[in-house]
This record gives structure tokens, C-alpha cells and sequence, in this order.
């Protein structure tokens, strides 16, 4: 019958005899059926007579080779230097020409990107051992220990900001030195000076630009940390003293200072150099610059309304958020080895 040799039933008779061993001009012979067809639909079924597997069809070679991408990741990785240059650069140090987004895609590829280089201190191999070691000393410590710790430290807040520095990295490298902007001092519009306790005592007051010196700290800052020792000292169980903390700024080691908080009795928590981040008030900070950015300050003056304006709408709950995870955070540098963390 005219067709009927492309009907379902005619393909399976062709791939069981193909199958029993039939010749392609048997098959035909026996089923009436041309030799062409009968050949086509063989190519169609394997050995057993069952449909193949389509072929991926062979495209062309990759332009960035695996190859060509791990010579751009070790040199753009080399050192500090390296992590700064773009991508384009790169490849032409290797004499590698690409396009920006293939050399994108390359990057992305191996799980580089360009990214923001984060602001911290670089360390030393002696400070991140003097981390570690203070992590290891503090890492058993109770909440009720955390809770007679009265948090200090300065911030400076400025009137606009810089352009941001761009460097190749991987996620979990934003914290290595090369891929780190050392923090400067840049134009500041006003000094603030604070204090936090878990219990919720806190204490801030606002100068003009590098207007804390010595003699200022000794003077109007450290009654302010006397008072909130003595008021953390009544609302805390037990009446436990206070212990401050404040970093290793020359304000805070000079010896008139030491002299000063020796005659108070106040007793001082021994900190690592260059450790903001086991500090919970520089979160404080973080909350009360993006709090104050929203105001759009214009000038000193206006900077330093919005600074006290936002210190004092600042919650028991936002200083609890930041000082409750002090075990976290000192597992967090043991697990750097000393090393910056996420905070």
C-alpha cells in the first residue's frame, strides 16, 4: 500500500530484522520497501535495534581556553598590585586578546569577579598573633563576663566620601591584604566619641574635626567613662566593676592616661592592635553612618545635630544586637588565624 512503509510497524520490522542479522537489501527485498529508506531508518536504531542516542553536534573550540584562564587567575592574583589592574590588562601582560565580557565570563568561570576592596587595617604577623591570642583567651567567656565589658572608641563622620578602589577576588578573600584599602583619615566633619554596655548604658559626645587630643580625653572623655563604670556597677548583678575597653590610639596609652584610670580605679581590658573588629561599637558606628547619611548634611554643623539626634534613637535592642556575639566573633578570628574578619 502506497506510504505504508514509514508507518510505525513497517520501523519496527525494519529494526528487529536488522537486528536478527537481516542485510539492509534483504530487509527491503522481504518488506518491498526501498533500499534508501530501509537504510535511512537503519542508521536511526543501534546494533539491538533500539532507537540511538542523538549526537551532540561538534561546535566550535572555546575562545578562552582552560588553559588561557588559569594564566590570567595567577597573574591577576600575583600580588597587590596585580589585583588592581582590569581584566584587559591582564590579558594583555599574557598576550591573550578577548573581549571585556568574554574575559568576564573566563573570570566568573573560575569564581573571580571585581569587587569593592574592603577599608581595614593591614596586619602584621606579630598583631595577628596577638589576636589570636586574645580570642583564645576570651573565647570561654560567660555572657555575665561580656556584661561588665563597657565598649569605647572615637569614629570620625565626614561630609561626602571618596571613589571606591576595585580589585579581583574570590568570595573568600575580601579579608587578605592584598585585596584590602589601608584606612586613612580623610576630611572629617565632626568627632564623636561613645560607649556601650550590653545593659544598655551608653554615653556619646560630639566634637569639631581633630579636636581630640590628650588633654581633651583626659578631661571631658574620661568622666564620661567613669560615670558609665559607676552606673553599669549599680544596674549590674552583684555590683561586678565595670571593665573598659578602649583601643590602642596614643590618647589611650599615653602615660598621664594610665596614670588617670590607675587613680580612678577603673580596670582596662588589654586589646590586640588594629582589632576593630572585635569591637561591637564600630557596628554602632556602621548603623548611626547609615542613619545619619539618610539626613544629607550638608555641614559641620548639620553633621554634628544629626550625629546626637541618631545617638539618641539608638535602642537597647540595636547595642544588644552588637554585643551579644562576642564568642562568634572571637571564633571567627581563630578560624582566620588571626586574620580579618566579616565584621
Amino acid at each position: 500500500m502506497p506510504g505504508e512503509w514509514i508507518t510505525p510497524v513497517n520501523r519496527g520490522k525494519i529494526a528487529g530484522l536488522r537486528y536478527a542479522g537481516w542485510t539492509i537489501r534483504r530487509i527491503a527485498a522481504f518488506l518491498k520497501i526501498s533500499i534508501p529508506t530501509v537504510g535511512r531508518i537503519c542508521l536511526e536504531v543501534d546494533t539491538r535495534g533500539e532507537p540511538r542516542t542523538p549526537q551532540k553536534p561538534i561546535g566550535r573550540r572555546p575562545v578562552c581556553t582552560t588553559r588561557k584562564r588559569q594564566r590570567l587567575i595567577v597573574r591577576a592574583t600575583a600580588n597587590a598590585k596585580n589585583r588592581r589592574r582590569t581584566m584587559i590588562d591582564i590579558a594583555r601582560d599574557e598576550g591573550i586578546q578577548l573581549s571585556s565580557r568574554t574575559l568576564r565570563k573566563a573570570f566568573a568561570r573560575e569564581g573571580y569577579h571585581r569587587r569593592h576592596a574592603r577599608e581595614k587595617p593591614l596586619l602584621t604577623d606579630k598583631q595577628m598573633e596577638a589576636r589570636l591570642a586574645w580570642a583564645y583567651e576570651h573565647v570561654s567567656w560567660t555572657q555575665r563576663q561580656w556584661s561588665n565589658v563597657v565598649w569605647t572608641d572615637e569614629a570620625s563622620i565626614k561630609v561626602g566620601g571618596f571613589g571606591e578602589v576595585y580589585v579581583t577576588r574570590k568570595p573568600g578573600e575580601a579579608f587578605i591584604n592584598d585585596c584590602l584599602t589601608p584606612k586613612f583619615r580623610g576630611y572629617s566633619a565632626c568627632m564623636i566619641w561613645g560607649c556601650i554596655t550590653p545593659e544598655g548604658v551608653n554615653r556619646c559626645t560630639v566634637f569639631d574635626a581633630g579636636s581630640i587630643n590628650g588633654d581633651t580625653y583626659r578631661t571631658k572623655i574620661i568622666p564620661l567613662i567613669s560615670a558609665a563604670g559607676i552606673e553599669h556597677q549599680r544596674q549590674a548583678l552583684f555590683g561586678q566593676a565595670a571593665i573598659i575597653m578602649q583601643d590602642n590610639a596614643a590618647i589611650h596609652t599615653a602615660r598621664l592616661t594610665r596614670e588617670l584610670f590607675a587613680s580612678l580605679g577603673l580596670v582596662l581590658m588589654s586589646w590586640p592592635a588594629n582589632s576593630p573588629d572585635l569591637n561591637p561599637i564600630e557596628n554602632i558606628w556602621a548603623i548611626l553612618k547609615r542613619r545619619i547619611g539618610q539626613h544629607m548634611p550638608q555641614s559641620r554643623a548639620e553633621c554634628m545635630a544629626a550625629v546626637e539626634l541618631e545617638w539618641s534613637r539608638l535602642t537597647s535592642a540595636d547595642i544588644a544586637q552588637c554585643c551579644q556575639n562576642m564568642n562568634k566573633r572571637c571564633l571567627e578570628v581563630i578560624a582566620a588565624s588571626g586574620g580579618h574578619t566579616v565584621r
